[in-house]
């Protein structure tokens, strides 16, 4: 059933399974689907734990050379470790989180030098459909993350792949953020070296 979808379900799966239960709730009332939602923990806007997720402002640290990375011979072994993080994130090949964009695919379409780009400096080029907002409750707790539902409630996702739904009547504000939800290579303590194995890694996956 749906139900089950949206209970079992991730990302854009699970929050169009949720859409449609709300915005059908009327046609299908004979099913009870306010109470199979409550009974299944996706949505009860009378007892809702509202998670803060506030990224951290990005570090001011002046960029590496990609020229500089480009000459340095990456292990694939090494690199594999290091996108470990990403995983809470991003999809690499079967694994990880469906929040970000799938690297693997955009690794190996793209040139070294884009790919390295987005990794060392995400807010540069955020890609379409990826763009980040800040929520703000009415008691002041903060959201940031991709808005994939804007009706009510709204349905916002965050880091690890967090899935929030938000009665509109709670919440106070909704801003686009200037940076990308990425943190950059500095706030995730990569050098020269680990982006050069992540990005071998990657095109060799």
């Amino acid at each position: 059933s749906i139900v089950e979808t949206a209970s079992s379900s991730t990302g854009m799966t699970k929050a169009h399974s949720v859409w449609w239960l709300l915005n059908r709730m009327g046609d299908w009332k004979d099913f009870n689907v306010t109470d199979r939602l409550k009974e299944k923990g996706i949505y009860d806007p009378d007892n809702l734990e509202i998670i803060s997720m506030e990224l951290p402002e990005p570090s001011n640290e002046p960029l590496p050379d990609i020229q500089e990375i480009l000459k340095l011979k990456g292990d694939p072994e090494k690199g594999k470790l290091a996108t470990t993080a990403c995983l809470t994130c991003h999809k690499i090949g079967s694994e990880g989180v469906d929040y970000g964009p799938d690297i693997t695919k955009f690794a190996k379409s793209q040139p070294a030098k884009v790919v390295l780009k987005a990794i060392i400096d995400p807010s540069a080029e955020i890609s379409h459909g990826y763009e980040g907002s800040a929520l703000k409750t009415k008691d002041g707790q903060i959201i940031h993350g991709r808005i994939l539902s804007n009706g009510d409630p709204v349905i916002i996702q965050s880091q690890g792949g967090i899935i929030q739904l938000l009665p509109k009547a709670k919440i106070l504000s909704i801003e686009r953020l200037k940076n990308s939800l990425m943190p950059n290579y500095v706030d995730l303590g990569l050098d020269n070296w680990s982006l050069a194995n992540i990005y071998t890694f990657l095109i060799t996956k």
